[in-house]
C-alpha cells in the first residue's frame, strides 16, 4: 500500500491508522471521511494540525467534490504541514504505526 500512496497526488480514506500513516510517511494530502469513533478522533486531530481535511460520512457528493478540490488547491500547504509535523512528532517515535492508544494519548 505504501508504494501506491507514494505515487498518489491525494489520499481519500476513512482515516484508518494504516492508511493515514502511509500518507504521512510520504507527505501526501488527505481527505478524510471517518466512519468510526477512533477514526473521527484521529481525523479531528489531523485537521487541527492542518495535515488533512475531513468531512462527515454523510456528506453530499457536492461536499466531497468541493473538499477534494480544496485539498488539491492547498496540496503544497498540506504537504509542508505534514513534513513539519512528521519531523516534530512522528519520525521520532513512529507511535502512529505501533499503537493507536499511545498516539491518541500523545496528541490529546
Amino acid at each position: 500500500m505504501s508504494n501506491i500512496i507514494a505515487t498518489s497526488q491525494l489520499v481519500i480514506c476513512h482515516c484508518g491508522i494504516g492508511t493515514v500513516s502511509h500518507a504521512i510517511e510520504h507527505a501526501i494530502p488527505m481527505v478524510l471521511l471517518p466512519t468510526q469513533t477512533e477514526q473521527s478522533m484521529l481525523a479531528r486531530q489531523l485537521c487541527q494540525i492542518d495535515v488533512a481535511i475531513s468531512i462527515p460520512k454523510a456528506a453530499s457528493s457536492n461536499q466531497l467534490v468541493n473538499t477534494v478540490n480544496a485539498a488539491i488547491k492547498n496540496a503544497e500547504m498540506i504537504k509542508n504541514n505534514i513534513r513539519i509535523q512528521r519531523s516534530k512528532y512522528w519520525d521520532n517515535g513512529l507511535i502512529w504505526n505501533k499503537d493507536l492508544v499511545a498516539y491518541l494519548k500523545k496528541f490529546f
